[in-house]
């Protein structure tokens, strides 16, 4: 069995990417690190096939599973044509983890609030627009609101928003460079919230991130601690997890 860890950056190391590597070899199977800018997709009659431009050789070619980390991208057409690496692996029968359609909907944060919201899961209440009078109205019922980058992760980019003023100058900002304002109410959490780990159908384990601030992502400076989930919480997170499609979360 091979295992392809498809991910793209600009540094030459990424840990995650490692350390899957890593663990993929100790379990006796082979491992190797792929960026999908070095990817070409064939198609060639009903053929669809992926390959490698340096080695020239098919990765649809015998028994293998891709791990899919974040793509990198520049521009539109570089992200859709990464997507559409991923998508051509996909169509020609490999295994995907997580699957293409998991990614997109797990890396759009309007897309995810509203499929767990129509799901019935928990989700804080949330306005997206492009323009700043909806996004104040909203601040202002809210009393206390975050705004979010639409795509975005470990934390970056969020901003905590406690009067009017500073909302006034973030929602322009967003304006001014035409971006959609992602804004929630902000829900008090004591500086801490919980992490679920989630395998397929199972729970595999859970945490508490705590923090000296509002955010609670490691990245930002957390500390992990142990906890025992809810029979709740793990209905929640395993619930979830299903509604995007996704195998690990």
């Amino acid at each position: 069995m091979k295992i392809g860890i498809l991910v793209s950056s600009k540094r030459k190391r990424i840990w995650p990417a490692e350390e899957l590597k890593k663990t993929a070899l100790s379990m006796g199977y082979k491992a190797v690190i792929l960026d999908p800018a070095e990817l070409t997709i064939i198609i060639r009659g009903k053929l669809i096939d992926v390959i490698h431009n340096r080695t020239r050789r098919s990765l649809i070619e015998g028994d293998s599973v891709f791990l899919l980390r974040r793509p990198d991208y520049a521009n539109p057409e570089l992200l859709f044509y990464r997507i559409d690496v991923i998508r051509a692996l996909e169509l020609s029968g490999k295994t995907v983890i997580n699957r293409i359609e998991a990614f997109l909907k797990a890396v759009d944060k309007i897309r995810t609030s509203m499929l767990l919201a129509k799901n019935g899961i928990p989700t804080p209440y949330t306005v997206v627009s492009e323009e700043e009078a909806p996004a104040m109205r909203a601040h202002i019922e809210f009393g206390k609101s975050v705004v979010k980058p639409i795509f975005g992760s470990q934390g970056k980019g969020s901003v905590l928003i406690e009067n009017i003023d500073s909302a006034w100058r973030v929602f322009r900002l967003h304006r001014y460079y035409r971006v959609p304002i992602y804004v929630q109410s902000y829900v008090e959490h004591r500086n801490r919230d919980i992490r679920v780990f989630v395998l397929g159908e199972r729970v595999l384990s859970a945490m508490y991130r705590v923090s000296n601030s509002w955010k609670t992502n490691i990245s930002q400076g957390a500390r992990p601690m142990p906890m025992k989930l809810t029979n709740e919480l793990e209905e929640i997170a395993l619930k979830s997890a299903e509604i995007i499609g996704a195998d690990i979360a």
